[in-house]
């Protein structure tokens, strides 16, 4: 059986260079300074779907051939992804260890483990984020799009060979890919609608169905012969596609779709009429980006991550400029004397066997040291380096302890007893910051319980601050009231947030924090009329400034001392009313931290 794939003797196109140019531009320009292009993380999604063309198109050229063969399609992998790659690693690990506190030099060594075992996507997602402050001080934070790269690459080969082997003709492997991307494509949908974002950005089955579309268009590309209208209008809707989903995102969408889609419709086809569009596909400085867009991938993040870091604030201009240039400067370094010499010389696979073994060696036995040793030297002294390892400490999931709970996800606390969850756990990350001392008591009562966390919105039912977030506390709650292993509720919140919009989605002015007390009200006594003991964990006072950022400034010289506590009095005025009425509807239930964090003059 053959799929008449087009014999090339080089796959490389112009277009897809220019392609990859402008997947890479926004991504650093984004990494650098967010606010002068706050979608332009979404260029990484257009280097999915040109994976997912450019692999199908190799692959069945070799089947088609019968000269496929998965030692030679995985080391022709490992030459293209692997030098570059482990080189940035070394490169920044030895500017961690000169540059990070110790707490963050751990972090970032787990990091590189994750990162050589092609799982750095799944170590970012347990871990923390993409878009918060701490997130953009991780420097090896962009490879979780690696990971996924390598994750496809390692699997569609195989699911592709069987297909081929078993003799599946075209028609049943296009419906075979529509029905993945399907999957896929619907399975984002629907946790789009939950709320669970997280999980969509940083896991492949959520992916794939960005790469199902390159496989798509690989496998049609050659098949539809008239498409003189289609071809008119391709490349117009395309580009408009990419440029337009770069500025707005299409609500309950995945964010990439337009732009995967534009994608897809520019891969089609090479853009070779003499037309105003030919100009943007044979530009030489877009090309040649577009060549050495690997590199630039691979230097951008670190270079803005460690800039990030030492200058302990938003970058300046001048610090954008440089650090960009730097960027360019050490892209064109690895592209010409690393990632080129291993890609055009047949005759180096010992050499990149010794050189990747030697490598990784090194890498996850100096890191595997950083992680294990207790006291480690630091350029920063012991006061700086032990409150540094005290930030960031809220409880985390593990990812083997989440369990689906009615239709999301739950985590259960201190699984090791054989007693179900008796404890429920609700609210934002002011609620699963209490998890390691929830989890102590629960050890010492052979108990077990479930932490439901809605990340940024409040645990309320009849307001919120978006209806994704009303809808979210809702699906909580009703498998909170339905659950009779069920028996305490410990709600958490975040005692600064207003309540923005009620449950006919109108905006609401919560003035003094009046209606957010109402429905944290209302919550309450739902539970209680459905049989649950609630507890409420009061406020606490919450600095105005980011410890992480005023540590740093400490440790490199931009200022002279910290301040760890506020006023009292500000704290009472803020809150005296919320604590006064919950005191009275729950008294010993209405759990009060700051009894212990606040003295007559201050709160730490």
């Amino acid at each position: 059986m053959k799929y008449k794939a087009k014999a090339m003797n080089d796959l490389r196109r112009k277009d897809i260079d220019v392609l990859r140019a402008l997947a890479v531009l926004p991504v650093i320009i984004f990494h650098f300074q967010k606010e002068l292009f706050p979608l332009g993380y979404l260029g990484v999604d257009i280097f999915f779907v040109i994976s997912g063309f450019l692999i199908t198109k190799i692959i069945f050229k070799d089947l088609d051939n019968n000269s496929f063969s998965f030692f030679d399609f995985y080391s022709r992998r490992v030459k293209r992804i692997l030098p570059a790659f482990l080189f940035v690693i070394i490169i920044s690990l030895f500017f961690a260890i000169s540059i990070f506190l110790i707490n963050d030099l751990k972090t970032f060594s787990q990091s590189v483990i994750s990162s050589l075992l092609f799982v750095p996507n799944i170590f970012f997602w347990v871990t923390g984020g993409y878009f918060g402050l701490s997130d953009e001080l991780k420097p090896l934070l962009h490879l979780w799009s690696l990971g996924i790269e390598i994750q496809f690459y390692i699997f569609f080969p195989i699911f592709l060979f069987i297909l081929y082997k078993k003799k599946f003709n075209f028609k049943k492997i296009i419906i075979l890919i529509i029905l993945i991307f399907l999957i896929s494509f619907l399975l984002n949908v629907l946790l789009i609608y939950k709320g669970h974002k997280d999980s969509l950005f940083f896991l492949f089955p959520f992916r794939v169905w960005e790469f199902s579309l390159g496989i798509f268009t690989a496998l049609f590309a050659n098949k539809i012969k008239n498409y003189t209208f289609f071809e008119k209008y391709r490349t117009l809707i395309g580009l408009t596609f990419i440029i337009f989903n770069f500025i707005y995102k299409i609500e309950y969408l995945p964010d990439s779709f337009l732009i995967c889609v534009g994608t897809a419709l520019l891969l089609f086809k090479e853009n070779i009429k003499k037309n105003f569009f030919c100009k943007i596909f044979n530009s030489s400085i877009l090309i040649f980006i577009g060549l050495i867009s690997y590199s630039l991938y691979l230097w951008h993040w670190p270079v803005a991550s460690f800039l990030k870091y030492i200058s302990a604030d938003s970058l300046s201009k001048s610090f954008v400029f440089f650090g960009i240039f730097l960027t360019f400067i050490l892209s064109f370094y690895s592209w010409n004397y690393v990632e080129r010499p291993f890609l055009q010389n047949k005759s180096v696979s010992k050499f990149t066997s010794r050189y990747v073994f030697i490598s990784y060696s090194f890498l996850i036995t100096l890191s595997l040291f950083i992680i294990s040793t207790k006291n480690i030297p630091s350029r920063h002294n012991n006061y700086l380096n032990n409150l540094s390892h005290e930030i960031g400490s809220t409880y985390h999931c593990s990812f083997l302890n989440y369990k689906f709970y009615g239709n999301s996800f739950g985590c259960l606390i201190n699984n090791k007893t054989k007693k179900k969850h008796t404890v429920a756990i609700f609210g934002n990350s002011h609620a699963a910051m209490y998890g390691w001392g929830i989890k102590k008591k629960l050890t010492e009562t052979n108990s077990q319980a479930l932490l439901l966390h809605l990340n940024e919105c409040l645990p309320l039912i009849d307001s919120n601050i978006s209806s994704l977030c009303l809808r979210k506390a809702n699906s909580y709650f009703q498998s909170i009231i339905k659950d009779k292993q069920i028996k305490k509720v410990i709600i958490g919140l975040t005692w600064d947030s207003e309540v923005k919009i009620d449950k006919n989605n109108k905006l609401l002015q919560d003035t003094n924090f009046y209606l957010r007390n109402i429905s944290l009200i209302n919550l309450i006594n739902q539970l209680i009329k459905n049989e649950k003991e609630v507890y409420l964990i009061g406020p606490l006072s919450i600095p105005n400034f980011d410890i992480s950022t005023q540590i740093r400034k400490l440790a490199f010289g931009k200022s002279s001392q910290i301040n760890l506590s506020s006023s009292n009095r500000e704290f009472l005025e803020k809150n005296s009313k919320s604590i006064d009425l919950f005191s009275q509807k729950l008294g010993l239930n209405f759990l009060r931290p700051d009894k212990i964090l606040c003295n007559e003059k201050k709160c730490l």
